[in-house]
């Protein structure tokens, strides 16, 4: 007999619902006994599952996920296997385009800092156009710093 509904199927073993466990990263994901027998359990690859949520549910387990399985007890009140799950390593799938355009941006980057050097120089070159201008345009006297009187 029947408690729950299929939430998900993990690795196609029917799951009736997950729920989170104690603690951050943890989970417990319960598989009714009269669905699921215990070896079936144990043969789903917690490293890589595929969780597929059954239409119209939602399954609480993170997809692109491995977890270890801490702890599996039976429940003999409700007739269901609590599968006690840690979460181990995250997988991001294919990065290659990704490493592609951070390579493209590092590029950018190390032109744009090329470009900011160079205009630094051109402004040192300018302010010292501007000093030489100036203390060219000035009377001899106050260049040296004496004033002039009539």
């Amino acid at each position: 007999m029947s408690y729950y509904h299929i939430e998900s199927r993990i690795c196609g073993v029917p799951c009736a619902m997950v729920r989170r466990g104690i603690g951050n990263g943890r989970y417990v994901a319960v598989f009714e006994r009269c669905r699921a027998g215990l070896d079936q359990i144990k043969a789903i690859d917690w490293d890589r599952p595929v969780i597929k949520p059954v239409e119209g549910r939602e399954c609480l387990l993170p997809v692109g996920y491995g977890y270890a399985v801490t702890d599996i007890q039976y429940r003999m009140y409700n007739d269901t296997y609590e599968v006690t799950l840690e979460v181990q390593a995250q997988y991001l799938g294919d990065v290659t385009g990704y490493a592609v355009q951070v390579e493209e941006l590092m590029t950018k980057s190390a032109d744009q800092r090329l470009q900011i050097a160079q205009l630094q120089d051109q402004l040192s070159e300018a302010d010292e156009a501007i000093i030489a201008l100036y203390e060219a345009s000035m009377p001899a006297e106050e260049a040296k710093g004496e004033e002039v009187t009539a």
